[in-house]
């Protein structure tokens, strides 16, 4: 189950709008690992313009650009796991859910 955030990263944008991005990581329990982002620290991709605009499926991609600290062996760990399938994430800003996935 993806019920616990473990790691969260809180940014604003060029407007000062804030953001924050939560990894929501199967079976996990503790406490939550602040992340920061870069300059840019969530890019947004997809397509807006489908040719049948009755189709409910979008593609979007989501990229986080995070500055992991040297030696965070745990993050490293998770990254590499095999499920690729390890965390869900969510975008929020204002505590509404702009994207899960």
């Amino acid at each position: 189950m993806y019920e616990n955030i473990k790691y969260q990263m809180q940014f604003d944008d060029v407007l000062g709008k804030s953001w924050e991005l939560n990894f929501h990581v199967k079976d996990y329990a503790g406490a939550i690992t602040a992340l920061t982002g870069n300059r840019s620290p969530v890019k947004i991709e997809g397509s807006v313009n489908n040719e049948n605009p009755f189709d409910p499926i979008r593609d979007v991609k989501i990229t986080a650009n995070v500055l992991i600290p040297r030696f965070d062996v745990n993050f490293y760990e998770d990254l590499i796991k095999e499920d690729d399938q390890w965390c869900w994430t969510e975008l929020k800003s204002g505590g509404v859910v702009k994207y899960s996935g």
